[in-house]
């Protein structure tokens, strides 16, 4: 019996992951196919999970957060505030951490889940090659996950990798959160294999030139080469130099698009679309929504999501849509509303420790929530996925240790006590 019910629980664990890889594929799943990615990662997901080993208690904390978002949704549907992206944003607030949660392995199975992420940092360093690949050469059918897209920086036009994303900026957060995975392998001891799996990694991460996710990088590695020895520090240096030399010797001019976007973070000036300046005034007016609007302006009514590309840039006019704030902190206390972050925080109250004690979060959760003070990672699906299901089990570790010394205690009681 004890056969079948591992069994049982190894089944659901590879449809969980084939869910992950599902919601991982949707944007090649889509164009090539017509195959919506993100309804069948949750079923195979859901599924996988009433396979899996059942919990033995639940979070008081993540049940009191699920209970006031779903009441601020209920409050946003009856006083008029229903947006178009309401039902995207309901999947981003409530859906998607709900769906980590469950998916999240206790403490003591974590690394699984943690390699598994990492892993998939091969998925992503392929979609790169294939982007060039298909500029070059073309690749048929398979051309039509790979757009190109363009920006514009310090006057020079430069072309952004999306990998198998269609978008680059989903590209370089995704293959931050897997870098940062391996780097927490690495961190922890394992084979020296995952040096390779990061550097692939990291490739990607700057070939999409997201200056969103460089900054969060060098966060990651400040924490990996910390208790590093001074020769394990030297061969990682040299091997950067040589790997980076490599490629800005075959591909001209990398070398100076990289830097370009890595020094325009720090450019505060910048006017073009999408440049700093712009990003400080989309933030300014989510603040003044957040002053107008204590209760919330509404889901799906200050990001982008659900909305068409096409109608963003025209500028037409969209049900309910405010404008957008370029930042998640500013989107969420804006749409959710002030009061209710407010007793979120509390809710959480007594967790925020473990972002810098806790090897997981500070590796994989901090770096995210550096670039959401000017990205918007937490609202993709995949990026907010991955990065939840790797740091959920901190949420009921402390019931867990509870739990056990409760169980010691009782079990002292129970011995006998000899007379005097």
């Amino acid at each position: 019996m004890l056969g079948s019910q591992t069994m049982i629980a190894y089944v659901g664990r590879i449809l969980i992951i084939a869910g992950m890889l599902a919601f991982l594929l949707n944007y090649s799943l889509e164009n090539l196919y017509g195959i919506n990615g993100y309804l069948v990662g949750a079923f195979l997901t859901s599924a996988g999970v009433l396979l899996s080993r059942k919990r033995e208690f639940y979070s008081r904390q993540f049940t009191l957060y699920l209970a006031l978002m779903i009441a601020t949704c209920l409050f946003h549907l009856l006083s008029g505030g229903l947006s178009k992206g309401f039902f995207e944003a309901f999947l981003c607030y409530v859906v998607f951490p709900s769906m980590a949660y469950l998916v999240s392995f206790e403490e003591t199975e974590q690394d699984f889940i943690i390699k598994f992420v990492a892993l998939t940092g091969l998925i992503s360093f392929a979609g790169s090659l294939l982007f060039y690949v298909n500029i070059f050469f073309g690749l048929g059918q398979l051309g039509v996950i790979f757009d190109l897209e363009f920006t514009q920086t310090m006057g020079a036009l430069q072309v952004k990798n999306t990998s198998i994303y269609g978008s680059s900026l989903v590209s370089g957060v995704v293959a931050l959160v897997q870098a940062s995975c391996c780097a927490l392998l690495i961190k922890k001891g394992y084979s020296n294999l995952w040096w390779l799996v990061f550097f692939l990694c990291v490739a990607t991460l700057f070939a999409s030139l997201s200056r969103r996710a460089m900054i969060p990088f060098a966060l990651v590695l400040f924490f990996l080469m910390q208790d590093l020895r001074v020769t394990q520090k030297r061969n990682v240096a040299l091997f950067a130099i040589l790997g980076f030399g490599t490629i800005a010797y075959l591909v001209p001019g990398v070398g100076s698009a990289i830097l370009n976007r890595f020094v325009s973070v720090f450019d505060l000036g910048s006017t073009f679309e999408g440049g700093n300046a712009s990003r400080l005034q989309a933030i300014w007016f989510g603040i003044t929504q957040v002053a107008a609007n204590p209760l919330g302006t509404g889901f799906g009514s200050l990001s982008s999501i659900g909305k068409e590309r096409d109608a963003l840039l025209s500028g037409e006019e969209i049900e309910g849509f405010l404008g957008v704030t370029e930042s998640f902190y500013v989107t969420v206390v804006g749409e959710v509303g002030l009061l209710q972050c407010f007793f979120i925080a509390l809710i959480f109250v007594g967790k925020y420790r473990e972002i810098f004690k806790d090897l997981r979060w500070r590796f994989v959760f901090l770096p995210l929530l550096v670039e959401s003070i000017m990205g918007l990672g937490f609202l993709n699906p995949i990026i907010s996925l991955f990065s939840l299901m790797c740091v959920m089990p901190e949420i009921r570790k402390n019931r867990a240790r509870e739990n056990l010394k409760d169980g010691l205690n009782a079990e002292a009681n129970k011995q006998p006590t000899t007379a005097n």
